[in-house]
């Protein structure tokens, strides 16, 4: 019991040890987050954990659409015929981009991708009816599969007969139902001589399933077959009525007589219908007058020869052959199974290949782009891991050094405790069994019910010996035994003496523990050192540090102030690196990546033969801050000479220094200037012509221009600062959206169609979600890039709205018939046509 409680007490001291080293780790975490704030390394690691997200999103959407390329693959066999620059491009861009790499795509890459998506766009409905017709094969196989095994399903059932048509299974079925036996011809007739067999199944055809009925019923089945005429189309009913005159034996040599069955009916049916028909082995016995059929099928009607022949999968007439037809649809169900698993495999393909190709004609990123912004995020990750790099190589005064060790003393606190848990649990087992031993019967030596029978029996047996010679014999025997006991002297004083050390060693760390919690409480009040930690010994590092410290404080106040200026100057220095600077140069990177994604989108969208894009130029004033954002990406020491008042002439910075002091140490200068980035540049919009590439700015042409020279730019910065405030120009295909509403009122008005579908075009590629509100006529123009018209007739008071919703497949229409989007060559087949 006292091996577990001391267990127990080493195991509160070690939890208490554990939370104390926490409770530092936190410290040390809070200090770390500060030092990072004040340098500017928290915001350089946002900046790159945000690029480096940029990077994965480039390396998916390439690796989706490589994926996407690689699906379709199955084309090639769907667009074997018919397709005539299809294929081509389609083999193409297979080959291009085998074995291509997001580190750097080819132009042949970015041509054949370009050239694949035009012309998959124009052939996506006649691969969409390609698809379609697999899938309908499939479709139709699997339900020939299923009737198949449902015919067979219901023969094991013991319902409908599986060598039996639907129509014939149908008509015995009504006639049960009708409370009448229903005899098949196959049923109730043998063929007696074998090799006659494929004859007699092929010339007696669908007479095979001939439906018999007892005579008395023959008018009640009459009724039910000629009511439903519609179902029973493939089904025949006999009319026993007319067979009395052929009961007479079959004739030696005629067809009737290879025959054999128990039913009169059946046997006069036969000779009604192929009585006269001769049974011939050789040519001359077939070219004798009359009807006569030969073994191998061939028939002579009287007047035309032919040849009947049916599959022997196909025998009716017997149970053998009955049993061969089962066997014959089972292997059928096989293998329309096998079929079935190759066709589904097809259309599976198929669907994958065709929607590849739809995110292909219609995604927006394509494998250059993708490499572009992943190469821009790996540059912008390298930067500020570089910036990172030198930080972390100026240092942070020992905190993570101090913090890894103080974790590096949690791990060993706690498989201190594992240890010392395992062995109170062991002793905690030990006083458990002990306390259940002392709780059981009195056979059981050292239970308390034992030690009492032991103590009432010496107390029945005391009485019965004389104590007081006992006691001179007992005192006699002890000291004879004292003389010799030294050894159990010495062993009582090692013990004491291991139970002073014992606690000796509880108290020295119970003082440590203080040492260390007066620590926290110091680092708490003055900051952290760098010299010592709560990690540290107390007396041979401690010690000395306090002793120092006290000294200096004594002895050396002033150059402590001298200090605290110093660390203000020092502190000033950082937050302006770390909470200025580094997070302006994050937004300039991405106003530059947008400005970079607007450019390319109106690249592809050229108006009135122009092609727009936003230029920046900087604000001389601001211009110091804009140097030094240069000067800490590459030489970030430098920035440590800020506010320092003695920087060498011979620096190399000394003159952007200076100035960017000055701006900022301006008392007539509105701070608030500084907070917006974009205060530090202007914004212009340059049109350059496609054909003779001469740029103008949007300044020299106000005024001058035409109505849509003069409306262009407008809408395009409107687009651009929706798109800014929105975000959506940043989105990806597969990615959520949200809400990016455009409004206008008789929009483009002074545009021609060709640009008005182009700005709508524009504003699609930026995300924007537009509204419309235009005159009914000017409709024509929009149709192809909306997805809701709604036309409002107003008459009198009146008026009516009708709502009509544009499907992907109405819009291609539009865009194959617009003369603005044919060539030339093809607007003159069209006329030539129409």
């Amino acid at each position: 019991m006292a091996r577990r409680d001391a267990a127990a007490k080493e195991l509160e001291f070690i939890d208490d040890d554990v939370k104390a080293i926490d409770k530092e780790i936190e410290r040390l975490t809070a200090a770390i987050a500060e030092h990072d704030a004040k340098t500017g390394r928290k915001s350089l690691q946002q900046t790159a954990d945000v690029a480096g997200q940029a990077a994965h999103r480039a390396s998916a959407d390439f690796k989706a659409r490589m994926e996407n390329i690689r699906r379709l693959e199955p084309l090639r066999a769907m667009c074997a015929d018919g397709f005539e620059d299809f294929v081509p491009a389609l083999e193409r861009l297979l080959t291009a981009t085998a074995g291509a790499d997001i580190g750097g795509v080819s132009d042949e890459v970015t041509a054949a991708e370009k050239s694949f998506a035009a012309s998959g766009a124009k052939w996506l409905p006649k691969i969409d009816e390609a698809r379609q017709r697999i899938i309908a094969e499939l479709s139709g196989l699997r339900g020939r599969r299923d009737e198949v095994l449902e015919r067979i399903r219901q023969h094991a059932a013991g319902g409908a007969r599986a060598y039996l048509g639907d129509d014939t299974e149908l008509l015995c079925r009504r006639l049960r139902q009708g409370g009448m036996v229903p005899r098949v011809l196959c049923d109730i007739i043998e063929v007696a001589e074998p090799e006659w067999v494929g004859a007699a199944e092929a010339l007696l055809g669908r007479d095979r399933e001939a439906v018999f009925v007892d005579r008395a019923d023959i008018s009640a089945a009459t009724s039910i077959f000629k009511e439903g005429r519609r179902e029973f189309r493939h089904a025949s009913l006999v009319s026993l009525n007319k067979l009395e005159q052929f009961r007479a034996k079959p004739e030696r040599g005629t067809f009737p007589s290879i025959f054999r069955s128990q039913d009169p009916d059946a046997m006069a049916f036969i000779m009604r219908r192929y009585g006269n028909v001769r049974l011939a082995d050789t040519l001359d016995q077939f070219n004798r007058p009359g009807r006569a059929i030969m073994k191998d099928g061939l028939y002579d009607d009287g007047l035309v020869r032919s040849h009947r022949w049916i599959e022997s999968s196909q025998y009716k007439i017997g149970k053998a052959a009955q049993a061969n037809a089962l066997r014959s649809l089972q292997d059928q169900a096989e293998e329309l199974g096998r079929i079935l698993i190759d066709k589904g495999k097809e259309a599976h393909a198929a669907e994958q290949a065709f929607a590849a190709l739809k995110n292909i004609c219609e995604g927006r990123n394509d494998l250059g782009a993708c490499a572009a912004a992943f190469a821009a995020a790996q540059t912008e990750v390298a930067e500020a891991q570089a910036r990172l790099d030198a930080l972390d190589g100026a240092g942070d005064g020992g905190l993570r050094d101090k913090k890894r060790a103080q974790q590096k003393l949690k791990e060993k606190r706690l498989e201190e405790r594992k240890t010392q848990q395992k062995a109170f649990g062991e002793h905690d087992g030990e006083v458990r069994s002990a306390e259940r031993r002392l709780g059981e019967g009195e056979n059981v030596p050292g239970s308390e019910l034992n030690l009492r029978v032991a103590r009432s029996i010496y107390r029945k047996f005391f009485p019965l010996y004389s104590t007081a010679k006992g006691r001179a014999v007992y005192r006699d025997r002890l000291d004879a035994a004292a003389q010799k006991g030294f050894a159990e002297k010495h062993r009582a004083i090692a013990e004491k003496a291991l139970k002073d050390a014992n606690v000796s060693d509880n108290e020295r760390a119970r003082i440590e523990r203080r040492v260390r919690e007066l620590l926290y409480d110091y680092f708490d009040q003055f900051g952290m050192s760098s010299q010592v930690g709560a990690e540290s010994e107390p007396l041979r590092e401690v010690k000395p540090w306090m002793e120092q410290l006290i000294s200096d404080i004594e002895s050396n106040e002033l150059r402590q102030y001298e200090r605290q200026a110093r660390d203000a100057a020092e502190k000033a220095s950082t937050l302006l690196r770390g909470e200025f600077i580094n997070a302006l140069t994050a937004r300039i990177g991405k106003m530059e990546r947008e400005l970079q994604s607007l450019n390319r989108s109106l690249y592809a969208h050229p108006f009135h033969n122009e092609r727009y894009s936003f230029h920046r130029t900087q604000m001389v004033e601001f211009q110091p801050i804009l140097k030094i954002i240069e000067i800490a990406k590459t030489s970030p020491e430098a920035l440590d000479m800020l506010f320092r008042g003695d920087v060498p002439d011979d620096f190399p910075h000394k003159d952007t220094i200076v100035a960017l002091e000055a701006l900022l140490e301006d008392p007539d200068k509105d701070f608030t200037q500084f907070e917006d980035y974009r205060n530090f540049y202007t914004f212009e919009i340059h049109m350059e012509d496609v054909a003779t590439g001469r740029s103008t700015r949007w300044e020299q042409r106000r005024g001058t221009g035409s109505g849509a020279e003069q409306q262009v730019p407008i809408y395009v910065a409107i687009g651009a600062s929706l798109a800014a405030v929105y975000g959506s120009a940043e989105r990806r295909a597969g990615k959520p959206a949200g809400f990016a509403l455009a409004m206008f009122d008789e929009a483009f008005s002074k545009m021609d169609g060709k640009n008005q579908r182009q700005m709508m075009s524009f504003y699609k590629n930026l995300g924007l979600q537009f509204v419309i509100a235009a005159p009914f006529e000017k409709r024509v123009a929009v149709l192809e890039h909306m997805d809701t018209i709604v036309e409002v007739d107003r008459i009198g008071e009146q008026s009516r709205a009708t709502v009509v919703e544009l499907k992907e497949k109405a819009k291609r229409e539009l865009m194959a018939i617009d003369p603005d989007l044919m060539s030339e060559d093809e607007l003159a087949t069209r006329l030539a046509a129409e």
